[in-house]
């Protein structure tokens, strides 16, 4: 019985070992474990690194292992940007990075330098690598624990052997010397590999009964990969350009340059697909948040739609080993802003036609007339050709009135303040402050969309801090934004374009936006109203303001701030 056990057991660990084999295409793996690499058959390899691929297997097995982590990390990194690391090479070693020594080619070589640090470092430790030890261990002192609480001991992380192997593989390779951008890549492989030496920090764990800290024993680790990618990251926007100098060396300074990735070519368009320099651009790719869409879409806006995607659900454990899950359904949003741009236009320039074809018959002399008011003479000549229309054709000039004035509000056109005054001459007093009150209301709206959906993200990614600045300077006052939008409305500080446009951008919720421009615009559309309800007397829009109107919007402007002062007042006493 026993015979047939180890004759059974026999044939599997055979089976598993030509599975093995034909995962690792590269090596073989003896009784020992012992990885063994046809090396000068390894596509891509230089005479130096063939010679490290013979002499230290376990660590280049870690290596190819590293760049397939280190690609799949920087994949993971940029998703959601127009440079997504997709023209990271497909070469064994990763590095046909760019044909361009640009800022992203400094990351790429710095990270992969940092990945293979890493896992040589790790296999020290983990006992996966015969050639290399535990990494060094500071010296306990006497009576170690009562002093510090913890005994150095266990396996740190060698990363003294990780950061010579690694520094002889890419470094010091042939490879680069004869690159015309070796200088550059040779720097930026030294800081990745710097990056992850320095992310030794201490681990420790607990001894005792029960989960009882009785003695505590402490050794040196790598920071794990994503937080390495992190920071190389930021050290990539954070990237030096540097100049060549005659002899084809760089300018970089030992001490100015030295924890920094540095760079030659300021090429940065990763917008349009240019297959000579493995740039795939950023059409027909996926985006998550708006906030992604925006970064990633280079302002050409994305398309919206909805769709039924299926995904587990409700995962559970059933004792003991297994997890089922429930298959749910959920909407998935992706959204075309184009396309709802687009659709608004063709709207409003349907409707705009549509009064054209339905409007009355004109008189040569009224069509003379009949043009976009920029001054008070023209308004005064369109209100009298309106005005001999109203009486029989009442409903087809209030949709021309509305119609246009949605449209100069929406698109943030001149003009608005004419039609204010024309309405007042048109229509009965209540009437035509309602009209400009709602139009108002809903073409502020609707610009408030486009400037969401056209110019927030391009402004957020060329203007953060500005943008970020003061988005946190609005959101210390969400509380009280109706009475800041009806108090901006009624006073003239900004223009009613600048508040439209700008809100969005600053995260103005949009309820208080409508509810502050709809009541905060009626003010002062009265005295605008009053005025045309004098039309005919008027020379300029001067003769519209008196001590009363000043009066009247000033009151207004006081009582919508009241209430913030009001309770800023209570908090105090409080």
């Amino acid at each position: 019985m026993r015979l047939n056990v180890v004759f059974v057991s026999l044939v599997l660990l055979v089976q598993v070992c030509q599975g093995f084999i034909g995962i690792f295409s590269y090596f073989k793996v003896n009784s020992v474990q012992q990885p063994y690499y046809d090396c000068p058959k390894v596509p891509g390899l230089t005479p130096n690194q063939i010679k490290i691929c013979k002499n230290h297997p376990h660590a280049f097995k870690q290596i190819l292992i590293s760049l397939t982590e280190a690609k799949t990390e920087c994949l993971k990194q940029f998703q959601g940007q127009q440079w997504n690391c997709r023209n990271y090479g497909e070469s064994v070693y990763g590095f046909d990075v760019s044909k361009l020594p640009i800022k992203q080619s400094s990351f790429i070589y710095s990270l992969t330098a940092a990945t293979a640090a890493l896992k040589i470092a790790k296999s020290c430790s983990s006992g996966m690598n015969p050639a290399c030890n535990c990494g060094d261990l500071p010296i306990n002192e006497n009576n170690m624990e009562q002093k510090h609480g913890f005994n150095w001991a266990g396996c740190s992380d060698n990363t003294r052997y990780a950061d010579d192997i690694v520094r002889a593989f890419f470094e010091k390779s042939e490879k680069f010397l004869e690159s015309n951008n070796n200088g550059m890549n040779i720097h930026n492989l030294r800081v990745g590999r710097t990056a992850a030496r320095k992310s030794l920090k201490m681990k420790c764990k607990c001894h005792g009964i029960s989960g009882s800290c009785t003695t505590k024993t402490c050794w040196m680790a790598v920071e794990k990969l994503d937080v390495i990618s992190k920071a190389l990251a930021t050290k990539m926007e954070k990237a030096k350009l540097v100049k060549k100098k005659s002899n084809g060396q760089l300018e970089i300074g030992k001490k100015e340059f030295k924890d920094q990735l540095v760079f030659t070519d300021t090429f940065n368009n990763f917008c349009v697909r240019n297959q000579t320099l493995g740039i795939t651009g950023v059409k027909d790719r996926e985006c998550g948040s708006e906030q992604e869409c925006g970064k990633m879409c280079c302002g050409r806006g994305w398309k919206v739609s909805l769709d039924l995607v299926k995904e587990q659900c409700n995962c559970r454990v059933i004792y003991c080993c297994e997890v089922k899950c429930d298959l749910c359904s959920k909407i998935k949003e992706r959204s075309n802003k184009i396309a709802l741009i687009v659709g608004i236009v063709s709207i409003y320039v349907a409707v705009l036609y549509s009064i054209y074809l339905h409007f009355p018959a004109l008189t040569p002399e009224d069509k003379v007339n009949l043009k976009y008011p920029r001054t008070i003479e023209n308004a005064k000549n369109l209100g009298i050709v309106l005005s001999k229309y109203t009486d029989h054709h009442y409903y087809n000039v209030l949709s021309a009135v509305v119609g246009i004035y949605i449209v100069l509000q929406s698109f943030a056109i001149p003009g608005s303040l004419f039609l204010t005054i024309l309405s007042g001459y048109l229509f009965k007093f209540y009437h035509a402050c309602i009209l400009v009150c709602m139009c108002s209301a809903i073409g502020a709206t609707v610009c408030y969309f486009l400037s969401q959906w056209v110019a927030r993200e391009a402004l957020i990614y060329y203007c953060p801090d500005k943008i970020k600045t003061w988005q946190r300077e609005i959101d210390k006052h969400q509380k009280n934004m109706f009475n800041y939008i009806f108090f901006l409305r009624v006073t003239p500080i900004l223009p009613n374009w600048f508040i439209n446009m700008s809100s969005p951008i600053l995260n103005v919720p949009l309820k208080p936006f409508f509810l502050g421009t709809l009541f905060g615009v009626a003010p002062p559309s009265f005295v605008f109203i009053q005025a045309g309800q004098t039309l005919n007397m008027m020379t300029d829009t001067n003769h519209m303001w008196s001590w009363n109107s000043i009066g009247l919007l000033s009151f207004f402007a006081i009582l919508s701030l009241a209430p913030v002062v009001w309770n800023r007042y209570k908090t105090k006493s409080h």
